[in-house]
């Protein structure tokens, strides 16, 4: 596989509800002079847009996967998946990369590959790891380093979780002591 920062022609495949940061990446990559695939400034009105994007994915020579929950539900987006799978995960020549933007888990045909994390929602930081600069403190680029944020993330979830349970506890005690005493004064 080509390495990423050699790439100069990237194909951003996304959903339109990631397209504002997607857009900024464009940019981004764009003034560090790589030319984009960016379905709104890359296809002409009256052009196909599955020819548009058909020929693209035979002239780039990286493939950016922004993955979200929006983009795994999108029938555009598997079907730029599904061609860019045969024309880019098995060639030496070419790159493909997964942006991913949430939790979502990454599809299983690349899961196994390192990915960009752009959850934080930075585009410059997205496009100083394409082009090859490493940020780690910004990109837990593995699994193991997302596992270890997510442990963090479940411990505080467990320790609100707990708190709320004794809370609910305490509401629940005075509830009956608040009936108990109404009982007593009934009588």
């Amino acid at each position: 596989m080509t390495v990423l920062s050699e790439s100069k022609r990237f194909f951003l495949s996304h959903n339109g509800a990631d397209k504002d940061l997607v857009r900024e990446v464009a940019k981004g990559l764009e003034a560090a002079n790589r030319t984009v695939f960016f379905d709104e400034w890359s296809i002409e009105y009256g052009e196909s847009i599955p020819g548009a994007i058909s020929t693209a994915l035979e002239k780039f020579d990286a493939m950016i996967l922004f993955w979200s929950k929006k983009s795994s539900a999108s029938a555009w987006v598997r079907e730029e998946f599904q061609a860019a799978v045969s024309k880019f995960v098995e060639s030496d020549s070419r790159a493909f990369v997964v942006v991913k933007l949430d939790r979502t888990e990454i599809p299983a045909l690349v899961a196994h590959r390192k990915w960009i994390n752009g959850g934080e929602g930075d585009p410059e930081r997205i496009v100083a790891a394409l082009i090859g600069g490493r940020d780690h403190n910004h990109f837990p680029s593995n699994p193991a380093e997302d596992e270890s944020s997510l442990v963090s993330e479940l411990a505080q979830t467990k320790l609100s979780f707990e708190q709320f349970k004794r809370d609910l506890q305490r509401k629940s005690e005075i509830r009956e002591a608040e009936k108990t005493d109404l009982l007593f004064r009934d009588e």
